[in-house]
């Protein structure tokens, strides 16, 4: 084999470095060194331990809404699942102790009723109870005639107050916790 040929002159796999990338992934790990920051805040403040039992206690009600043998239990434990995330959405002040809560919250369902978190419905009613509440200006109706739908019948007005209850209680819980969690987060 001769040494002395020439190489082709390919260089399609050479990458170049922007200056601008350079920028980016110093905000990156910035960022990332604020999450660990305010993470290491919280946690020693004690707020990730009660925000996840905050999330056990909100599993512990949709347990409860598992156990009831009636025709709309399925439905309600679906929308307590959605009301819990836009409580922690709406509710808590950092997302790192909304994460924390809803993480403990699905690990609990998960274990408590483990049938209702492997049913296939999960994903289709937080689809349509999503779409309820950003489609208009009256989203617990929405949330109340949504959950009827579900039920198998929209127009059913006792389905869908059924519904507006459970999601309002569902929202007054997390409220409460919330408001626990965020006064800790404030004198952390």
């Amino acid at each position: 084999m001769a040494t002395n040929q020439p190489r082709p002159q390919d260089d399609s796999d050479m990458k170049i470095a922007l200056p601008g990338k350079q920028k980016s992934h110093s905000a990156e790990t910035e960022e990332v060194r604020r999450t660990l920051d305010e993470v290491q805040q919280v946690q020693e403040a004690g707020v990730l331990q009660k925000a996840a039992a905050a999330g056990r206690q909100m599993a512990a009600a949709a347990a409860a809404l598992c156990a009831a043998n009636d025709a709309l239990a399925s439905q309600r434990v679906w929308l307590w699942v959605f009301g819990v995330t836009v409580g922690c959405e709406r509710s808590i002040d950092r997302p790192v102790v909304a994460r924390t809560v809803l993480n403990a919250f699905h690990n609990a369902f998960r274990e408590q009723c483990a049938a209702s978190y492997e049913d296939s419905g999960y994903s289709l009613a937080l689809s349509f109870y999503y779409l309820a509440v950003r489609s208009g200006d009256r989203p617990r109706q929405e949330i109340g005639r949504t959950f009827a739908m579900l039920c198998g019948d929209e127009q059913n007005a006792a389905w869908q107050q059924a519904g507006v209850e459970t999601y309002d209680r569902c929202l007054a819980q997390m409220q409460e916790l919330a408001k626990a969690l965020n006064e800790q987060e404030k004198q952390a």
